[in-house]
């Protein structure tokens, strides 16, 4: 039995968030070819009025049909738009193309398709309703506007894929392939799935915390800025969170309000983040140690330093180090 997909684009789309689709779906039909079976999906793309749409990058797609008539599909994907602030994706929700887009995924949603979104697209799924008390992920430094913007969420910006029922996100604009993968592996099985990653040289991304950049985060807010940068150079030392909050002037509930408000973390967790982000670096980019790394990111051992990374990251020092593209530049 086929499965009809349909990817909705609008202007500004990122071209992977539709490409990567396309491709993963169209290996999986060239492999279930090849194996003697029924290709598996049909894919289309809508937009609003059907015609070309342009990308990001500039190019246009010619997309084959209006939203509003994409039949009985199994799959609605949604992929990212491109901004590079808050305020973009504010203005980028208040579209009138856009907007026309929300009746058409609550439709999908209750007729039974599974909808999804990667990146961005989590903004105009929680838009329409379908995140409402739903867990769900988007790209992890928009994570706290998504919070803000949309209260009922339950954001978990570690993950790179959240499958709440029908409803599916995923984290950066990349992601799209962890999504179109549990497509294929729900749909065709996980033979097909794997031998789709294979390849396309796809690998799975459980976890897009490794990924996050504390200082990116922070830099909506001075004062939380202030604490990050003055947390980094101290991450060696023995300090509490009380003593934190005063470096950048604020009590230290207060700190722990702006700080839930600008990067969507507690106080331990922002600074065990910074720990797991700079001890991630070192251990990719030096030849130090894991003691040494540990000491320098205020932990005794080895074996405390693989416990943070495994929880933040979810991964090993091990496998930090063999995916390093080049020889480690030894610390002086």
């Amino acid at each position: 039995m086929k499965r009809r997909v349909v990817v909705m684009v609008v202007d500004g789309f990122t071209d992977s968030g539709l490409s990567i689709a396309l491709d993963v779906f169209r290996a999986a039909n060239s492999l279930a070819r090849r194996r003697g079976v029924p290709p598996p999906f049909t894919v289309a793309v809508a937009s609003p009025d059907a015609g070309p749409v342009r990308a990001a990058s500039g190019l246009v797609f010619e997309a084959t049909r209006t939203a509003a008539r994409i039949g009985k599909a199994d799959v609605v994907l949604v992929p990212g738009l491109w901004v590079e602030s808050a305020a973009e994706i504010d203005a980028a929700c208040a579209r009138d193309d856009v907007r026309r887009l929300l009746p058409v995924l609550e439709r999908a949603h209750d007729r039974g398709a599974i909808v999804g979104a990667s990146c961005t697209g989590a903004f105009l799924l929680a838009e329409a309703g379908l995140l409402d008390g739903r867990r769900c992920t988007t790209a992890w430094w928009l994570s706290p506007h998504l919070s803000a913007r949309h209260p009922s969420v339950t954001l978990d910006a570690d993950l790179s894929l959240v499958v709440d029922e029908r409803v599916a996100t995923t984290g950066a604009v990349f992601a799209q392939a962890d999504l179109a993968l549990h497509l294929v592996a729900h749909f065709a099985g996980p033979e097909l799935a794997q031998e789709c990653g294979q390849v396309l040289l796809l690998d799975r991304h459980p976890l897009q915390a490794g990924y996050m950049a504390m200082q990116h985060l922070s830099a909506s807010d001075d004062r939380i800025r202030r604490a990050e940068r003055w947390a980094r150079a101290h991450l060696a030392d023995d300090f509490d969170i009380a003593a934190l909050a005063r470096r950048c002037g604020m009590s230290p509930r207060t700190f722990a309000r702006r700080l839930a408000d600008s990067v969507g973390l507690s106080p331990i967790a922002f600074v065990r983040r910074l720990r797991a982000e700079v001890a991630t670096r070192l251990i990719a980019t030096t030849a130090l140690s894991l003691d040494e790394v540990g000491r320098r990111v205020g932990y005794r051992d080895a074996d405390s330093l693989r416990r943070l990374l495994l929880r933040e990251t979810g991964t090993t020092p091990r496998e930090i180090r063999r995916r390093r593209a080049s020889e480690p530049v030894r610390a002086r």
